[in-house]
């Protein structure tokens, strides 16, 4: 299913309660902070209703080590998430298709 915003996506995780969940968007680390964007804006939270317990971020440098930053896959941990599989380096969504 695809989501446009951060409502949409939202929306659709509440209604289908998944157990897995993957997001393919794109990430971005600005100001010490690794984040997927959604709609324009990036987003290191999700706030969803029900956390699925697997959640796979395809996405570029969302989960950076050793840098001291804050990342998406760390606070979606927090949210309730069991295991979180997200990338340090570049994905190169052409090699997906």
């Amino acid at each position: 299913m695809q989501t446009l915003s951060m409502d949409d996506l939202r929306e659709a995780v509440s209604e289908h309660s998944p157990d897995l969940l993957i997001i393919s968007a794109h990430g971005t680390l600005v100001a010490n902070t690794a984040a997927i964007v959604i709609g324009d804006e990036p987003h290191v939270e999700l706030g969803l209703q029900h956390t699925p317990p697997v959640i796979v971020l395809s996405a570029c440098h969302v989960a950076p080590r050793g840098s001291s930053a804050v990342s998406i896959a760390d606070l979606l941990l927090r949210e309730g998430a069991l295991a979180v599989l997200g990338s340090q380096v570049p994905v190169d969504v052409r090699a997906a298709t």
